[in-house]
């Protein structure tokens, strides 16, 4: 009895011990000497981060793509044009610690931001009349300035969101714990469907419609037609005066 608990301890250990040599060959620290390098990609008019990159998207008259980087960082960054969309990613199976990947961005034109990971994005000086979707997942940050037509807001997660200017209309679809932050984002008609521990702020002057679930918060500005169906006890519905 007591060989085979010595053996099953061995292997247990011996198991531990490999767990730990991979978990330390996946992870990987910023050297912390930073390079800038910029890449030639053109003609794209959506973005898809995946990963912890801080990323400035501006308008520009040219497309340029600018990244300040971990030296050693450098061969995990994935970036690929297919179509028209630009996809930016650090290599999976690896854990990053005390990294730096800034990213600026700079086009012409957008019509969508899709975001994944811990990312953080800032976007500005984009005014047009087409309409412009976000879709943020996990822990991501969006904020900036913006004017559009119709916005679609996909959001879910933890993840925060927020926009100034405004739109002519909006759709939203919240679920999780995140937060939404357009009460500086003046529309006409906005419609949503939020669901979780989420908190939402509008600014609404048309109609505003939809359905409130779970111990959700909706607050909204200005003096919408109210459409909306407050499906739990727990969900709240507030004017902000």
């Amino acid at each position: 009895m007591s060989a085979l608990i010595v053996v099953f301890v061995i292997i247990s250990t011996g198991c531990i011990d490999q767990k730990e040599q991979d978990s330390n060959q996946n992870k990987i620290i910023g050297s912390g000497i930073i390079n800038t390098i910029n890449m030639d990609f053109k003609d794209f008019t959506i973005i898809n981060l995946d990963s912890v990159f801080k990323t400035t998207i501006i308008k520009s008259d040219n497309y340029s793509i600018i990244f300040r980087i971990d030296d050693n960082i450098e061969e995990y960054l994935i970036i690929e044009k297919i179509d028209d969309v630009l996809k930016i990613e650090l290599q999976a199976n690896k854990t990053y610690h005390d990294i730096t990947v800034d990213v600026t961005i700079a086009l012409p034109d957008i019509e969508a931001i899709l975001i994944d990971g811990a990312s953080t994005a800032y976007i500005s000086g984009f005014d047009f009349s087409d309409d412009m979707q976000f879709t943020i997942n996990g822990a991501s940050m969006l904020n900036g300035n913006l004017d559009t037509g119709h916005l679609d807001l996909i959001v879910y997660g933890s993840s925060t969101f927020s926009l100034l200017c405004n739109g002519t209309t909006a759709g939203l679809f919240v679920k999780g714990s995140g937060t939404v932050d357009l009460g500086d984002f003046r529309t006409t008609n906005t419609s949503v469907n939020i669901d979780g521990v989420c908190t939402v702020i509008l600014n609404v002057n048309g109609t505003l419609s939809g359905c409130v679930k779970g111990v959700s918060t909706l607050k909204y500005y200005g003096n919408p037609v109210l459409e909306i169906i407050n499906s739990d006890e727990l969900s709240t519905i507030e004017k902000i005066e």
